[in-house]
């Protein structure tokens, strides 16, 4: 996987993230106030190590999705949000996928003490 693919999952994944999850004072998603830009640099190295690793345990059933498709898709299909990799038409591909997502713990965005947006359990 190349690098500027790395960073386009990575891209897609946290910007996933942003409106998925809502900020708790306000309710609103997190894309409301926020970019991937806001994220903090562990946060994007986080970030980063997941979709390397994803990437690096399932290469063959990825090769026919965009970085922007896997990065997304890990997101929404970790977190359990009723759609990813198996709402794709990938049959067996999909099972696979999902099934490995599905590894990982839940994750969800949040303002940590010091002002910070952040990725954690």
């Amino acid at each position: 996987m190349r690098r500027d693919q790395i960073a386009a999952a990575v891209d897609a994944y946290l910007e996933c993230a942003l409106w998925t999850d809502t900020h708790p004072d306000s309710g609103c998603p997190y894309d409301y106030h926020y970019t991937v830009a806001d994220f903090s640099a562990e946060a994007r190295a986080d970030a980063e190590w997941e979709i390397t690793d994803f990437y690096t345990s399932n290469s063959a059933d990825l090769e026919d999705l965009t970085p922007e498709q896997v990065g997304h898709d890990l997101w929404l299909t970790r977190n359990h949000h009723g759609v990813g990799f198996w709402d794709r038409d990938l049959e067996e591909i999909g099972d696979r996928l999902t099934a490995a997502a599905h590894l990982r713990s839940m994750t969800h965005c949040y303002i940590s003490d010091s002002g910070s947006l952040e990725i954690g359990c």
